[in-house]
C-alpha cells in the first residue's frame, strides 16, 4: 500500500513539473518573440495571458517601465514553437488569421468578433 502511495505522489509531482517547464516555454518563447521584433531586453517585456489551450494563447503585452506602451497579443504553437502571429493595437486581419490559424472562437473575441 506504502509503495502504491509513493507511486502516485511522484506521478503527480512529474506531472505537475511538466506542466509548469511547458508554461514556462509558453510565456519565454513569446517574450523573446516580443521582444526581437521590437529591439527590446526580454526583461522589459510583460506579458499578461487571459485565454490559452495547447495550441493558441491571446493575451496583452507591455513594456518596461512596467506599464509603458503595449496592446495585445495572438500566439499560436507551429511545428513545437510558440510564434506571435499578432501584436499591437490596431487592426487585424480576421481572414488571415481564422484561415491560417484556426484560431478557437472563444479566443477571437475582442480580435474578430
Amino acid at each position: 500500500m506504502k509503495e502504491n502511495v509513493f507511486i502516485i505522489i511522484v506521478v503527480v509531482v512529474i506531472a505537475i513539473f511538466g506542466y509548469r517547464l511547458a508554461e514556462n516555454k509558453r510565456i519565454d518563447e513569446i517574450r523573446s518573440a516580443i521582444a526581437t521584433k521590437y529591439s527590446r531586453s526580454v526583461s522589459d517585456v510583460f506579458i499578461r495571458i487571459d485565454k490559452k489551450n495547447s495550441n493558441y494563447t491571446v493575451g496583452g503585452v507591455s513594456f518596461a517601465p512596467k506599464g509603458v506602451a503595449g496592446g495585445a497579443f495572438m500566439a499560436a504553437k507551429i511545428n513545437g514553437k510558440w510564434k506571435l502571429v499578432y501584436d499591437g493595437n490596431g487592426s487585424i486581419d480576421c481572414t488571415k488569421i481564422k484561415r491560417t490559424y484556426d484560431f478557437p472562437a472563444d479566443m477571437l473575441i475582442g480580435f474578430c468578433d
